[in-house]
């Protein structure tokens, strides 16, 4: 994504231009291809130019919350004594005896004589 003119958030009414990965800008609608969106060029005109609309909400539509004196308080948790506290402990591996292996010559063919 790449904002028109200056670094920073994208916000309403910004202008944008989206970068494929093969560096083409997407264009949408174009008049040769209306409906269809497609990276074609390296190029940051008209086709490229997607601006931004956020949605804006009527009064009516806002979500309703309820008056701040209504609230009930925030949840406290009273603090610890030193005494509470207690550390867990990881259990500690199991360690397992060696394991016993013939010695490598004793798997080992005999040499042959010739």
């Amino acid at each position: 994504i790449e904002k028109k003119g200056a670094a920073g958030a994208i916000a309403d009414g910004d202008q944008i231009f989206l970068q494929a990965w093969t560096g083409a800008c997407l264009d949408a609608d174009t008049p040769d291809f209306p409906g269809v969106a497609q990276a074609r060029w390296d190029h940051r005109g008209e086709w490229q130019k997607l601006v931004i609309e956020a949605p804006v909400l009527l009064a009516e539509q806002a979500p309703k919350l309820p008056p701040a004196d209504t609230l009930p308080p925030p949840a406290t948790t009273p603090p610890l004594e030193a005494a509470e506290l207690s550390v867990a402990t990881t259990p500690q591996p199991r360690l397992l005896p060696p394991a016993t292996t013939p010695p490598l010559e004793a798997a080992l063919p005999p040499p042959a004589t010739t």
